[in-house]
């Protein structure tokens, strides 16, 4: 297979490992397993099927870290794009509608659904308007019906995703097929 990329990691975490991850809690060393085997097992398993992967925990509590390391791992065969929140994909799709875009809106989204790996960070956030909650559907819905694996990163617990998502997207992506990690630590931030 040809050599992977990730695009989008934050400098803050560029140096984030699985690795890396020191243990503070005895609940984190089978999420780390868990973690483990989603990247050894994503071209198999999440290529194939279109198995998502959800990361729900605490403020503070690891979640960007793990997934970083993950994509970077995943990353060294298949192409994997981070993204700070669902807004973030808001504004790309938006630059498409000025006068002189480079992209059109269609292959903006076709951009989005072209990686293999797709993370938004802080899901939840930023799509406050029903525009904004209708290209969230229509995003991942498209890698849905592509079988493109999302991972979402949450602060939400998994009761509360639906009121936010939808309960069909809600299906689909978490119900359905999905690798769920829950990080129910305390903060790293302050611990030090």
């Amino acid at each position: 297979m040809s050599k992977g990329r990730v695009d989008g990691v934050p400098p803050r975490y560029a140096a984030a490992t699985m690795d890396g991850w020191v243990l503070t809690d005895e609940r984190q060393e089978p999420l780390l397993l868990q973690a483990r085997s989603i990247i050894e097992n994503f071209g198999s398993a999440h290529m194939v099927f279109g198995r998502n992967i959800a990361i729900s925990g605490n403020a503070g509590s690891g979640k960007t870290h793990l997934a970083v390391a993950m994509a970077k791992a995943i990353g060294e065969t298949h192409k994997v794009r981070y993204v700070r929140s669902i807004r973030e994909l808001i504004r790309e799709q938006r630059e498409s509608w000025r006068e002189g875009a480079i992209k059109s809106e269609s292959e903006c989204m076709e951009d989005f659904v072209w990686w293999d790996l797709l993370i938004i960070d802080e899901f939840g956030k930023g799509a406050d308007s029903k525009a904004d909650r209708d290209f969230m559907y229509e995003l991942l819905n498209m890698r849905y019906d592509s079988k493109k694996p999302t991972m979402l990163i949450t602060n939400f617990t998994w009761k509360m995703l639906p009121d936010f998502m939808g309960e069909q997207l809600y299906g689909r992506m978490i119900l359905e097929d999905c690798d769920k990690l829950l990080m129910a630590w305390p903060s790293y931030r302050g611990a030090v």
